[in-house]
């Protein structure tokens, strides 16, 4: 049941591939065929003015999924593993947008993607921290 771990990185991965390859003209159809998608969409953005939140948020989101896939491991490497993940998948996300319809790949984009990806990675750490502290203690067998 290891792999279980992994689950919550997939799922946030194939989420930011769709999010990242959906060409331009095909969300705007998905933002107006669906008003709902699009009415929080519309919240997301406004949370703060000149941040792409909704790239914070997704970004948020994988930090957070890379920290539970390497929560077995201690001291630095559960910071340093998650936040090279985020890194390395802020830039790809970006890069990919060259070769997709409607989309170009922003700086931007990549600090607001490192934002959301750091504060996931710092929330979840907290919470693994606090879990490992707190937890009871297993019996001996």
């Amino acid at each position: 049941m290891r792999w279980l771990r992994y689950l919550p990185i997939f799922l946030t991965v194939c989420l930011l591939a769709v999010a990242a390859m959906l060409p331009g003209l095909s969300l705007a159809q998905l933002r107006q065929r669906l008003p709902l998608f699009s009415e929080l969409i519309n919240i997301v953005e406004a949370i703060q003015p000149g941040v792409d939140s909704t790239h914070v948020l997704i970004f948020l989101l994988v930090g957070a999924a890379l920290v539970l896939a390497f929560a077995h491991l201690r001291g630095l490497a559960l910071l340093a593993m998650p936040i090279t993940g985020v890194v390395v998948l802020a830039l790809v996300s970006e890069f990919v947008q060259f070769w997709v319809p409607g989309r170009t790949p922003l700086w931007s984009d990549v600090r607001d993607d490192l934002v959301g990806g750091v504060l996931g990675v710092l929330l979840a750490s907290v919470l693994v921290w606090l879990w490992r502290r707190w937890r009871p203690a297993r019996p001996l067998e």
